[in-house]
């Protein structure tokens, strides 16, 4: 059986081989990582109270969200790079580390945390908090933290997440900058429903997550306005201009892209009779009601394949922090 000692050892080495190969770039984890000075400080001023004397702090506050690069399906919906709010309510302690107990964002470990402190001293590092069983509630406190994909040497990997776009709600056009470079065509419906007809990023500005970026607002006008957006995935096969194949996404594909947003199809238990079109998102608190969820943060697992069947929740644990049921990883 390996000592802690050789495993470190183990980890370093293979830690300088992907270094010398790739550089810092390789995605050692991803995390909401907590990098604005103003949230930083909170935390730090709640972790003051708690680290002992001597004992080491990570290079920068974050909670894990697992190794690698941040899931496939949570990059579809385009989570890289959001803000996310988080609540610490917990602190844990081991030998070797002390952290505190999140809850707002999907993490791989059974209990959500930002590690605060470890104890280089006796061979305690960062990693050490997973372990941690001991856990009691705090006061708490929110932060904002930003999803993030991290390198090798704790490098923030802050990659460019492409030009910004602006939906004009007006004349329909998706702007970049002065130019038009897509168009879409809505209208609202008995002021409840929010009907999508078409969006539709002109071929030559296509694949820079314009597409996303629309879909992301036209949502966020539907929750402002407690609108519930509804349509009929369906892909233009034929360019109506130049009468050629539309290079666009095909239907299924379609129907998958708004499933990454929180889109259900119009059938079984989830049917609205009031409409015929086949999938619908509900205002984003009408949403959390309809699966009966406590609000918070966390990706709806229907909309995202891949991700785990359970996500962290606060009733997962007594009062005394410890595991009440056990959780997907």
């Amino acid at each position: 059986m390996p000592t802690n000692q050789s495993m470190d050892k183990l980890r370093k080495f293979v830690r300088d081989i992907l270094m010398e190969t790739y550089g810092p770039s390789v995605v050692q984890y991803s995390a909401v990582v907590i990098e604005d000075s103003i949230e930083e400080q909170k935390v730090r001023d709640l972790a003051n109270q708690y680290i002992p004397e001597g004992w080491n702090k990570p290079a920068h506050y974050h909670m894990t969200i697992g190794q690698g690069p941040i899931p496939e399906s949570l990059q579809l919906r385009g989570d890289l790079n959001k803000e996310v709010e988080l609540t610490i309510n917990m602190i844990g302690q081991s030998e070797n580390s002390i952290a505190f107990g999140t809850f707002g964002y999907y993490s791989k470990n059974d209990m959500p945390h930002i590690t605060i402190a470890f104890n280089k001293k006796f061979g305690g590092t960062a990693a050490d908090s997973k372990e941690i069983k001991d856990w009691k509630p705090i006061e708490r406190v929110t932060v904002i933290g930003v999803i993030r994909e991290i390198g090798m040497g704790n490098k923030i990997l802050k990659e460019s997440i492409g030009d910004k776009i602006k939906v004009d709600f007006d004349s329909m056009n998706i702007m970049l900058g002065d130019k038009v470079v897509g168009d879409f065509y809505m209208y609202d419906r008995r002021e409840k429903y929010l009907t999508i007809t078409k969006i539709e990023i002109y071929p030559e500005y296509q694949k820079h997550g314009y597409a996303t970026q629309t879909m992301n607002q036209i949502i966020d006008y539907a929750n402002k306005n407690n609108l519930i957006i509804i349509l009929t995935p369906e892909a233009y096969k034929i360019d109506s201009i130049t009468l050629k194949k539309s290079p666009g996404m095909s239907t299924t594909a379609l129907t998958k892209w708004y499933k990454s947003f929180g889109f259900i199809m119009n059938k079984g238990k989830h049917k609205d009779f009031e409409h015929m079109h086949l999938m619908y998102k509900l205002p984003s608190v009408s949403e959390l009601y309809l699966r009966n969820k406590t609000v918070t943060t966390s990706p709806s697992r229907e909309a995202h394949a891949g991700i785990p069947s359970e996500f962290p929740k606060e009733e997962d644990y007594d009062e005394f922090g410890n595991v009440i049921k056990s959780m997907g990883k």
